[in-house]
């Protein structure tokens, strides 16, 4: 049997991509488009397993998503850059802003609601811009369609390095980053959970091992991602992978209640 994952095209997935070199069990398709484009091949049937941001995980759960979430991935809070085009003036969030999103109920769209919360202040109908993924919100930034994106740090700040961006702030996630989900009737076939959970564990000990010769990852991560040396380096000493024994339900309630709090999910 072969488990069909999805993920997106980070490097939080470099140590799966290194096992799966020898594990043959499982194809690989990556996702510039996150959780959203992931969900929707995981209703179709097309994926059995993917990688989702925790909230992603929890919104689609919570509006009835066949999944189950199984797994803490990545135990550290993903660091959102707040970014913007280059060019445009602002320095900080702000009223009237038009915020770049992947979606709407993504994390993009989340972490702009939860930050501007914090400042006492909510965003309207009228500011909010889709744009599918990082190349729309590259392109939507640039023009001036839009004034703030919220992505991955590590994984935007190579269009700050071109002169595309420019980076505002770091707004960090307030739960940890990415899970791991199945789609319910595969994990119900016989044995399948069990296998999956091993194979789980053995990545998750992969990287604690990697992570041990923290210069020759950092080079691979530099080299397979398009990230500077210096920044792979500080992102290996920031990212904790899990340990495999991380309470999945205590991440689902901390991120439930951000999603309800933000008003993308309701009781």
């Amino acid at each position: 049997m072969k488990i069909r994952a999805g993920a997106v095209p980070e490097h939080f997935f470099y140590p799966w991509k290194v096992w799966l070199k020898e594990n043959k069990n499982w194809s690989w398709e990556e996702f510039p488009g996150g959780s959203g484009a992931m969900l929707k091949d995981l209703e179709k049937g097309n994926l059995d397993v993917a990688f989702l941001l925790t909230e992603s995980a929890v919104a689609a759960k919570a509006k009835g998503a066949d999944i189950e979430i199984l797994k803490v991935y990545v135990e550290s809070p993903l660091p959102w850059g707040i970014f913007t085009g280059a060019k445009n003036p602002i320095i900080e969030t702000g009223e009237g802003r038009i915020y770049a999103i992947s979606r709407f109920g993504s994390g993009s769209h989340l972490m702009a609601i939860l930050e501007a919360s914090f400042r006492g202040q909510e965003i309207h109908a009228d500011q909010w811009l889709e744009v599918g993924d990082l190349k729309g919100a590259r392109d939507a930034l640039v023009t001036g369609r839009a004034d703030l994106f919220f992505w991955e740090k590590w994984t935007t700040k190579p269009l700050v390095d071109v002169g595309d961006f420019k980076m505002l702030d770091v707004f960090p996630g307030p739960w940890p980053a990415f899970v791991m989900c199945g789609r319910t009737d595969f994990l119900a076939q016989e044995n399948v959970k069990d296998e999956l959970l091993q194979d789980f564990q053995q990545v998750c000990d992969l990287a604690k091992e990697l992570k041990l010769d923290l210069e020759k990852m950092a080079t691979e991560i530099s080299e397979n991602y398009g990230i500077q040396l210096s920044d792979a380096v500080d992102w290996l000493q920031y990212v904790v992978w899990s340990d495999g024994k991380y309470d999945e339900n205590q991440a689902k309630n901390i991120a439930l209640d951000g999603l309800l709090k933000a008003g993308i999910i309701q009781n």
